[in-house]
Protein backbone atom coordinates (compact mmCIF):
# COMPACT_ATOMS: atom_id res chain seq x y z
CA UNK A 1 0.00 0.00 0.00
CA UNK A 2 1.31 3.43 -0.98
CA UNK A 3 1.20 5.16 2.39
CA UNK A 4 4.14 7.53 2.10
CA UNK A 5 3.98 11.22 2.91
CA UNK A 6 3.72 12.28 -0.74
CA UNK A 7 0.68 10.07 -1.38
CA UNK A 8 -1.00 11.41 1.77
CA UNK A 9 -0.28 15.02 0.81
CA UNK A 10 -1.46 14.47 -2.76
CA UNK A 11 -4.70 12.91 -1.50
CA UNK A 12 -5.45 15.89 0.77
CA UNK A 13 -4.50 18.39 -1.93
CA UNK A 14 -6.87 16.77 -4.41
CA UNK A 15 -9.61 16.35 -1.81
CA UNK A 16 -9.70 20.02 -0.79
CA UNK A 17 -9.03 21.05 -4.39
CA UNK A 18 -12.41 19.50 -5.34
CA UNK A 19 -14.35 21.83 -3.02
CA UNK A 20 -16.76 23.80 -5.19
CA UNK A 21 -15.56 21.96 -8.32
CA UNK A 22 -17.71 18.87 -8.97
CA UNK A 23 -15.60 17.87 -11.98
CA UNK A 24 -12.55 17.42 -9.73
CA UNK A 25 -14.09 14.88 -7.34
CA UNK A 26 -13.07 12.11 -9.74
CA UNK A 27 -9.44 13.22 -9.38
CA UNK A 28 -9.82 13.35 -5.58
CA UNK A 29 -11.29 9.85 -5.41
CA UNK A 30 -8.57 8.50 -7.73
CA UNK A 31 -5.99 9.94 -5.34
CA UNK A 32 -7.71 8.30 -2.35
CA UNK A 33 -7.83 5.00 -4.26
CA UNK A 34 -4.09 5.17 -4.80
CA UNK A 35 -3.47 5.83 -1.12
CA UNK A 36 -5.74 2.94 -0.04
CA UNK A 37 -4.71 0.60 -2.88
CA UNK A 38 -8.33 0.40 -4.06
CA UNK A 39 -9.58 -0.32 -7.57
CA UNK A 40 -12.45 2.19 -7.55
CA UNK A 41 -14.40 4.47 -5.23
CA UNK A 42 -17.81 6.11 -4.90
CA UNK A 43 -19.28 8.79 -2.65
CA UNK A 44 -23.07 8.85 -2.80
CA UNK A 45 -26.45 9.15 -1.09
CA UNK A 46 -27.79 5.59 -0.57
CA UNK A 47 -31.41 6.17 -1.56
CA UNK A 48 -33.14 5.16 -4.84
CA UNK A 49 -35.33 8.28 -4.63
CA UNK A 50 -32.25 10.54 -4.52
CA UNK A 51 -30.61 9.68 -7.83
CA UNK A 52 -30.51 13.41 -8.57
CA UNK A 53 -28.32 14.01 -5.50
CA UNK A 54 -24.60 14.56 -6.09
CA UNK A 55 -22.79 11.26 -6.69
CA UNK A 56 -19.07 11.25 -7.48
CA UNK A 57 -16.96 8.31 -8.56
CA UNK A 58 -13.37 7.48 -9.45
CA UNK A 59 -12.26 7.15 -13.06
CA UNK A 60 -12.47 3.32 -12.95
CA UNK A 61 -16.02 3.33 -11.61
CA UNK A 62 -18.87 3.11 -14.11
CA UNK A 63 -21.75 5.59 -13.63
CA UNK A 64 -24.14 2.80 -14.60
CA UNK A 65 -23.05 0.86 -11.50
CA UNK A 66 -24.57 3.32 -9.01
CA UNK A 67 -27.80 3.41 -11.04
CA UNK A 68 -27.99 -0.40 -11.08
CA UNK A 69 -27.24 -0.55 -7.34
CA UNK A 70 -29.78 2.07 -6.25
CA UNK A 71 -32.53 0.78 -8.52
CA UNK A 72 -32.10 -2.97 -8.04
CA UNK A 73 -29.86 -3.96 -5.15
CA UNK A 74 -29.74 -1.37 -2.36
CA UNK A 75 -32.51 -3.08 -0.32
CA UNK A 76 -30.95 -6.55 -0.53
CA UNK A 77 -27.32 -5.53 -0.12
CA UNK A 78 -25.95 -8.03 2.48
CA UNK A 79 -23.59 -5.36 3.79
CA UNK A 80 -26.50 -3.01 4.50
CA UNK A 81 -28.51 -5.78 6.16
CA UNK A 82 -25.59 -6.74 8.41
CA UNK A 83 -24.77 -3.13 9.35
CA UNK A 84 -28.42 -2.38 10.11
CA UNK A 85 -28.95 -5.49 12.27
CA UNK A 86 -25.83 -4.65 14.30
CA UNK A 87 -26.63 -0.96 14.67
CA UNK A 88 -23.56 0.15 12.74
CA UNK A 89 -25.17 2.92 10.71
CA UNK A 90 -23.51 5.74 12.64
CA UNK A 91 -21.64 8.77 11.37
CA UNK A 92 -17.90 8.17 11.36
CA UNK A 93 -18.14 4.41 10.81
CA UNK A 94 -15.26 2.75 8.93
CA UNK A 95 -15.58 -0.97 8.23
CA UNK A 96 -14.29 -3.63 5.85
CA UNK A 97 -16.56 -5.99 3.94
CA UNK A 98 -15.26 -9.05 5.81
CA UNK A 99 -16.19 -7.42 9.14
CA UNK A 100 -19.79 -7.20 7.94
CA UNK A 101 -20.25 -10.35 5.84
CA UNK A 102 -17.68 -13.15 5.42
CA UNK A 103 -16.84 -13.78 1.77
CA UNK A 104 -18.03 -17.39 2.09
CA UNK A 105 -21.53 -16.12 2.96
CA UNK A 106 -21.47 -13.28 0.42
CA UNK A 107 -20.80 -15.69 -2.47
CA UNK A 108 -24.12 -17.46 -1.79
CA UNK A 109 -26.20 -14.30 -2.43
CA UNK A 110 -27.81 -12.97 -5.61
CA UNK A 111 -26.13 -9.66 -4.79
CA UNK A 112 -22.70 -11.25 -5.19
CA UNK A 113 -23.48 -13.16 -8.39
CA UNK A 114 -25.58 -10.51 -10.18
CA UNK A 115 -23.91 -7.34 -8.93
CA UNK A 116 -20.50 -7.75 -7.27
CA UNK A 117 -18.97 -9.86 -10.03
CA UNK A 118 -20.58 -7.84 -12.81
CA UNK A 119 -19.29 -4.52 -11.46
CA UNK A 120 -15.91 -5.59 -10.01
CA UNK A 121 -16.99 -4.92 -6.43
CA UNK A 122 -16.10 -8.08 -4.54
CA UNK A 123 -14.04 -6.47 -1.75
CA UNK A 124 -15.36 -3.49 0.22
CA UNK A 125 -14.00 -0.76 2.47
CA UNK A 126 -16.77 1.61 3.52
CA UNK A 127 -17.24 4.70 5.67
CA UNK A 128 -20.11 6.99 6.65
CA UNK A 129 -18.92 10.62 6.48
CA UNK A 130 -22.50 11.73 7.26
CA UNK A 131 -25.51 9.75 8.39
CA UNK A 132 -29.15 10.65 8.97
CA UNK A 133 -30.05 13.38 11.49
CA UNK A 134 -26.57 14.89 11.38
CA UNK A 135 -26.09 18.39 12.79
CA UNK A 136 -25.28 19.81 9.35
CA UNK A 137 -28.69 18.84 7.91
CA UNK A 138 -27.03 16.89 5.10
CA UNK A 139 -28.48 13.73 3.54
CA UNK A 140 -26.72 10.48 4.43
CA UNK A 141 -23.43 10.09 2.58
CA UNK A 142 -21.52 6.82 2.05
CA UNK A 143 -17.91 6.66 0.87
CA UNK A 144 -16.99 3.21 -0.47
CA UNK A 145 -13.82 1.72 -1.92
CA UNK A 146 -13.79 -1.49 -3.96
CA UNK A 147 -11.53 -4.23 -5.27
CA UNK A 148 -12.45 -7.04 -7.70
CA UNK A 149 -13.48 -10.41 -6.23
CA UNK A 150 -10.14 -12.08 -6.98
CA UNK A 151 -8.16 -9.35 -5.19
CA UNK A 152 -7.24 -9.59 -1.49
CA UNK A 153 -9.64 -8.16 1.07
CA UNK A 154 -9.03 -4.74 2.66
CA UNK A 155 -7.02 -4.99 5.86
CA UNK A 156 -7.39 -3.32 9.24
CA UNK A 157 -4.37 -1.10 8.46
CA UNK A 158 -6.23 0.30 5.44
CA UNK A 159 -9.36 0.80 7.52
CA UNK A 160 -7.27 2.72 10.08
CA UNK A 161 -5.86 4.91 7.31
CA UNK A 162 -9.34 5.70 6.03
CA UNK A 163 -10.36 6.51 9.59
CA UNK A 164 -7.59 9.14 9.68
CA UNK A 165 -8.75 10.50 6.33
CA UNK A 166 -12.42 10.67 7.28
CA UNK A 167 -12.36 14.06 9.11
CA UNK A 168 -10.81 15.60 5.98
CA UNK A 169 -13.44 13.96 3.78
CA UNK A 170 -16.20 15.29 6.05
CA UNK A 171 -14.75 18.81 6.07
CA UNK A 172 -14.22 18.89 2.30
CA UNK A 173 -17.71 17.50 1.57
CA UNK A 174 -19.36 19.96 3.94
CA UNK A 175 -17.50 22.91 2.40
CA UNK A 176 -18.35 21.61 -1.07
CA UNK A 177 -22.03 21.26 -0.21
CA UNK A 178 -22.20 24.76 1.28
CA UNK A 179 -20.42 26.31 -1.68
CA UNK A 180 -22.64 24.52 -4.20
CA UNK A 181 -25.76 25.70 -2.35
CA UNK A 182 -24.39 29.24 -2.28
CA UNK A 183 -23.64 29.11 -6.02
CA UNK A 184 -27.15 27.85 -6.75
CA UNK A 185 -28.73 30.51 -4.53
CA UNK A 186 -26.51 33.24 -5.95
CA UNK A 187 -27.35 32.16 -9.50
CA UNK A 188 -31.07 32.17 -8.73
CA UNK A 189 -30.82 35.57 -7.01
CA UNK A 190 -28.81 37.09 -9.86
CA UNK A 191 -31.28 35.71 -12.40
CA UNK A 192 -34.23 37.12 -10.45
CA UNK A 193 -32.58 40.54 -10.02
CA UNK A 194 -31.68 40.67 -13.70
CA UNK A 195 -35.36 40.26 -14.59
CA UNK A 196 -36.33 43.37 -12.61
CA UNK A 197 -37.25 46.42 -14.65
CA UNK A 198 -35.38 48.69 -12.22
CA UNK A 199 -31.72 48.80 -11.29
CA UNK A 200 -30.28 47.40 -8.06
CA UNK A 201 -26.69 47.97 -6.93
CA UNK A 202 -24.61 47.38 -3.81
CA UNK A 203 -21.78 49.91 -3.45
CA UNK A 204 -19.02 50.20 -0.86
CA UNK A 205 -18.42 53.52 0.97
CA UNK A 206 -15.36 54.06 -1.26
CA UNK A 207 -17.49 53.84 -4.40
CA UNK A 208 -16.59 50.30 -5.47
CA UNK A 209 -19.53 48.44 -7.01
CA UNK A 210 -19.98 45.01 -5.40
CA UNK A 211 -23.04 44.04 -7.42
CA UNK A 212 -25.25 45.48 -10.14
CA UNK A 213 -28.05 43.79 -12.03
CA UNK A 214 -28.44 44.17 -15.80
CA UNK A 215 -30.86 47.09 -15.53
CA UNK A 216 -28.56 48.95 -13.14
CA UNK A 217 -25.62 48.64 -15.53
CA UNK A 218 -27.73 49.95 -18.40
CA UNK A 219 -29.12 52.83 -16.32
CA UNK A 220 -25.65 53.73 -15.05
CA UNK A 221 -24.39 53.96 -18.60
CA UNK A 222 -27.27 56.24 -19.62
CA UNK A 223 -26.86 58.45 -16.54
CA UNK A 224 -23.11 58.76 -17.04
CA UNK A 225 -23.42 59.59 -20.75
CA UNK A 226 -26.08 62.19 -19.96
CA UNK A 227 -23.80 63.83 -17.38
CA UNK A 228 -20.93 63.92 -19.87
CA UNK A 229 -23.19 65.42 -22.51
CA UNK A 230 -24.36 68.13 -20.09
CA UNK A 231 -20.81 68.62 -18.79
CA UNK A 232 -21.85 67.73 -15.24
CA UNK A 233 -19.03 65.25 -14.82
CA UNK A 234 -15.53 64.71 -16.18
CA UNK A 235 -14.49 61.83 -13.95
CA UNK A 236 -14.31 58.09 -14.49
CA UNK A 237 -16.34 56.03 -12.02
CA UNK A 238 -19.83 56.26 -10.59
CA UNK A 239 -21.99 59.08 -12.00
CA UNK A 240 -22.13 62.25 -9.92
CA UNK A 241 -25.86 61.76 -9.36
CA UNK A 242 -25.22 58.42 -7.65
CA UNK A 243 -22.36 59.83 -5.59
CA UNK A 244 -24.59 62.70 -4.45
CA UNK A 245 -27.19 60.39 -2.91
CA UNK A 246 -24.47 58.24 -1.34
CA UNK A 247 -22.97 61.31 0.32
CA UNK A 248 -26.34 62.09 1.91
CA UNK A 249 -26.70 58.48 3.11
CA UNK A 250 -23.45 58.90 5.03
CA UNK A 251 -25.29 61.47 7.19
CA UNK A 252 -28.89 60.20 7.04
CA UNK A 253 -30.71 56.89 6.78
CA UNK A 254 -31.93 57.31 3.27
CA UNK A 255 -31.47 59.55 0.26
CA UNK A 256 -33.77 60.15 -2.70
CA UNK A 257 -33.02 62.17 -5.83
CA UNK A 258 -34.75 62.94 -9.11
CA UNK A 259 -32.65 62.83 -12.27
CA UNK A 260 -33.83 64.11 -15.64
CA UNK A 261 -32.20 62.43 -18.62
CA UNK A 262 -32.44 63.28 -22.29
CA UNK A 263 -34.89 66.08 -21.47
CA UNK A 264 -37.83 63.67 -21.11
CA UNK A 265 -36.83 60.70 -18.93
CA UNK A 266 -37.35 61.18 -15.21
CA UNK A 267 -35.55 58.69 -12.96
CA UNK A 268 -35.44 58.26 -9.22
CA UNK A 269 -32.22 57.33 -7.42
CA UNK A 270 -32.73 55.97 -3.91
CA UNK A 271 -29.82 55.03 -1.64
CA UNK A 272 -30.04 53.25 1.72
CA UNK A 273 -27.29 51.95 3.98
CA UNK A 274 -27.48 48.15 4.37
CA UNK A 275 -27.37 48.58 8.15
CA UNK A 276 -30.83 50.17 7.85
CA UNK A 277 -32.19 47.26 5.81
CA UNK A 278 -32.43 44.32 8.19
CA UNK A 279 -33.43 41.85 5.45
CA UNK A 280 -30.27 42.62 3.44
CA UNK A 281 -27.64 42.86 6.14
CA UNK A 282 -26.19 39.47 5.18
CA UNK A 283 -25.56 40.71 1.63
CA UNK A 284 -22.61 42.91 2.56
CA UNK A 285 -20.77 44.95 5.17
CA UNK A 286 -22.93 47.25 7.24
CA UNK A 287 -21.39 50.37 5.66
CA UNK A 288 -22.26 49.26 2.11
CA UNK A 289 -25.06 51.13 0.34
CA UNK A 290 -27.95 49.71 -1.68
CA UNK A 291 -28.93 51.92 -4.62
CA UNK A 292 -32.16 51.64 -6.61
CA UNK A 293 -32.52 53.32 -10.00
CA UNK A 294 -36.13 53.51 -11.12
CA UNK A 295 -37.80 55.17 -14.10
CA UNK A 296 -40.86 57.25 -13.34
CA UNK A 297 -42.97 55.18 -15.75
CA UNK A 298 -42.37 51.93 -13.89
CA UNK A 299 -44.38 50.12 -11.25
CA UNK A 300 -43.41 52.19 -8.19
CA UNK A 301 -46.06 54.86 -8.74
CA UNK A 302 -46.35 55.86 -5.09
CA UNK A 303 -43.97 56.43 -2.23
CA UNK A 304 -45.48 53.42 -0.44
CA UNK A 305 -44.64 51.13 -3.38
CA UNK A 306 -40.98 52.10 -3.24
CA UNK A 307 -40.75 52.03 0.57
CA UNK A 308 -42.34 48.56 0.60
CA UNK A 309 -39.74 47.29 -1.84
CA UNK A 310 -36.82 48.93 -0.07
CA UNK A 311 -37.71 47.66 3.39
CA UNK A 312 -39.36 44.36 2.45
CA UNK A 313 -42.77 45.37 3.79
CA UNK A 314 -45.81 43.15 3.54
CA UNK A 315 -48.94 44.39 1.75
CA UNK A 316 -50.68 45.05 5.07
CA UNK A 317 -47.66 46.84 6.53
CA UNK A 318 -47.67 49.09 3.47
CA UNK A 319 -51.35 49.92 4.02
CA UNK A 320 -50.70 50.71 7.69
CA UNK A 321 -47.80 52.99 6.79
CA UNK A 322 -49.86 54.75 4.14
CA UNK A 323 -52.58 55.38 6.74
CA UNK A 324 -50.05 56.73 9.24
CA UNK A 325 -48.84 59.19 6.61
CA UNK A 326 -52.45 60.39 6.36
CA UNK A 327 -52.39 61.05 10.13
CA UNK A 328 -54.83 58.25 10.88
CA UNK A 329 -54.78 56.78 14.40
CA UNK A 330 -54.31 53.07 15.13
CA UNK A 331 -58.02 52.90 16.02
CA UNK A 332 -59.01 54.37 12.67
CA UNK A 333 -56.64 52.01 10.85
CA UNK A 334 -58.04 48.97 12.68
CA UNK A 335 -61.58 49.97 11.63
CA UNK A 336 -60.48 50.49 8.02
CA UNK A 337 -58.69 47.14 7.81
CA UNK A 338 -61.25 45.27 9.89
CA UNK A 339 -58.70 43.97 12.38
CA UNK A 340 -58.05 44.38 16.10
CA UNK A 341 -56.16 47.45 17.25
CA UNK A 342 -53.54 45.14 18.79
CA UNK A 343 -52.91 43.75 15.28
CA UNK A 344 -52.36 47.27 13.95
CA UNK A 345 -49.89 47.97 16.75
CA UNK A 346 -48.05 44.76 15.85
CA UNK A 347 -47.76 45.98 12.26
CA UNK A 348 -46.43 49.34 13.48
CA UNK A 349 -43.83 47.54 15.61
CA UNK A 350 -42.79 45.52 12.55
CA UNK A 351 -42.50 48.75 10.53
CA UNK A 352 -40.24 50.29 13.17
CA UNK A 353 -38.00 47.22 13.20
CA UNK A 354 -37.75 46.91 9.42
CA UNK A 355 -36.97 50.60 8.90
CA UNK A 356 -34.66 50.75 11.93
CA UNK A 357 -36.76 53.57 13.38
CA UNK A 358 -36.92 54.20 17.13
CA UNK A 359 -40.26 55.98 17.22
CA UNK A 360 -43.37 56.36 15.09
CA UNK A 361 -42.38 59.98 14.37
CA UNK A 362 -39.05 58.74 12.95
CA UNK A 363 -40.91 56.28 10.75
CA UNK A 364 -43.19 59.01 9.36
CA UNK A 365 -40.25 61.37 8.82
CA UNK A 366 -38.38 58.68 6.87
CA UNK A 367 -41.43 57.82 4.75
CA UNK A 368 -42.04 61.52 4.07
CA UNK A 369 -38.71 61.71 2.25
CA UNK A 370 -40.41 59.80 -0.57
CA UNK A 371 -43.21 62.33 -1.09
CA UNK A 372 -41.72 63.39 -4.43
CA UNK A 373 -43.29 60.27 -5.96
Amino acid sequence: MNNNDNAWTDALDHLYGAVGKPELWTVALDSLCELLNAHSALIFTPCPQLLDMPHHWSSRYSPETIKDYLENFVLEDPYNVAASSRGLFKMGLVVTGDQLVPMSHLKKTRFFNDFSIKHNQGQLLASLPFWVDNSHDLPAIVLSFYRPVHHPAFLETEANLLNKLLPHVQRAWLLHDQLEKYKTLNSALTSALNQLSHGVMIITPKGAMRFANTSAKRFLSDIYLSELKNKKSNRIGLPASVLDVMAIVAREKISCKKVLLNQNEEWFIVAVSIKNLSHLQEEGDSDDVVVWLTKNDQKCKTSIDLIAELFNLTLTEGKVLESLLKNQTPQQISEMLGVKISTVRSHITALLLKTNSNRQQDLIRLASSFTFL
